[in-house]
């Protein structure tokens, strides 16, 4: 729980960075959406009962933390802080759904 409490201040920090950005409007409501179901589902993913819930939830925000990191790269926002805070975001999703995919015979592999 204490990592997961870790990367959920990573995200939200992450999230208010995202929504602090200057770009075009239709670019910017693409990123402030992806952002937004990050926390979600990050958030259910903390709060799951049933182990592979949990896993399904940290998979789909891990997703979303990789379209808003494609986002940025279109907008070359991705630089700085956030460069930094969506790094460190998708080494900690990349452990955490690598322990998920292990409890469950490696079935959500998704990082090679």
């Amino acid at each position: 729980m204490f990592k997961s409490y870790l990367t959920y201040s990573f995200a939200l920090s992450f999230h208010e960075l995202c929504f602090c950005l200057d770009i075009p409007p239709i670019t910017k409501a693409r990123l402030q959406r992806s952002a937004d179901q990050l926390l979600l589902h990050l958030n259910r993913g903390m709060r799951a009962e049933k182990t592979d819930q949990a896993g399904v939830e940290y998979f789909t925000a891990a997703i979303n933390l990789k379209d808003c990191k494609q986002i940025l790269d279109e907008t070359e926002s991705f630089k700085d802080e956030l460069a930094y805070k969506c790094l460190i975001l998708e080494q900690r999703f990349e452990e955490i759904c690598e322990h998920f995919a292990d409890a469950q015979d490696g079935q959500m592999k998704m990082f090679g």
